[in-house]
């Protein structure tokens, strides 16, 4: 059964507030889970109580998701991946696995190809492809949305 997530929540130094899920904290091995656009830390309720019994887990709200504020507008992934980085640092996280849920597989492809010291495993769960990825970030918007 899946009890309502009891959120957290972190002030970031580029005045953002980021709210998250922590569970699983008798665990070493640790999670970081980032959702997909238009949704929040919520929907990773399933994967969550699947996997909490084996890994402390983090699901946060991306800036303007959930919880999370909105103080700044975001421009690209890059965007969202300096929050995570920002998160990652204030929570003093060294060494986690990575998992993104389609845009959120964007943000986290983008925040192991910025810090990948960081990152033991990167899990890519219905992801934007590289592709995508590459015309994102080169600017190119042949795409209609």
């Amino acid at each position: 059964m899946i009890k309502p997530a009891t959120m957290e929540f972190v002030s970031l130094s580029n005045g953002e507030t980021i709210a998250y899920q922590e569970v699983g904290r008798q665990n070493t091995e640790i999670l970081v889970l980032i959702h997909g656009n238009m949704t929040s830390s919520q929907h990773w309720d399933l994967v969550i109580e699947k996997l909490q019994d084996q890994y402390h887990i983090y699901a946060l709200d991306l800036r303007g998701f959930g919880q999370s504020t909105y103080n700044q507008s975001i421009d690209s992934l890059q965007d969202f991946a300096r929050d995570v980085k920002l998160f990652i640092d204030q929570l003093k996280l060294e060494k986690f696995s990575l998992m993104g849920w389609s845009m959120g597989g964007g943000v986290a492809m983008q925040f192991t190809a910025n810090h990948p010291t960081f990152v033991e495993k990167l899990i890519l769960v219905e992801s934007v492809d590289i592709q995508f990825l590459k015309k994102i970030l080169t600017g190119n918007r042949s795409y209609q949305v």
